[in-house]
């Protein structure tokens, strides 16, 4: 298990194009996260499995899983981003609402 708390991700052109929908301001300083958690094993050597991954921000929101393989330097990931993530969260913090609303997988 890995818990990470307060981070920005610096240098994903791809990443802050998503969150730029979502906050504004349009600067390359990164993209801040509130937290990240997800469970991982490591199999043979070098390779490393990840599962149940959620990344919580202000802005942008992620789900993460699959694998990553460095000695044949194959990553095969999925996900999903989930923008306005602060927002979208909102309806989920409401008791009853949230259990309607809310984004529960991303609740962890």
């Amino acid at each position: 298990m890995i818990n990470v708390r307060d981070f920005t991700v610096k240098g994903e052109a791809a990443l802050e194009r998503a969150a730029a929908g979502a906050a504004p301001g349009g600067q390359n300083s990164g993209v801040a996260f509130s937290a990240l958690r997800a469970e991982f094993t490591r199999q043979a050597a070098g390779q490393f499995t990840i599962r149940e991954g959620v990344v919580k921000g202000p802005s942008i929101g992620l789900t993460i899983e699959g694998n990553i393989d460095y000695i044949s330097n194959q990553v095969r990931m999925s996900g999903t981003i989930i923008p306005v993530y602060g927002l979208n969260n909102m309806f989920g913090q409401l008791p009853v609402l949230g259990l309607f609303f809310g984004a529960a997988a991303m609740r962890a």
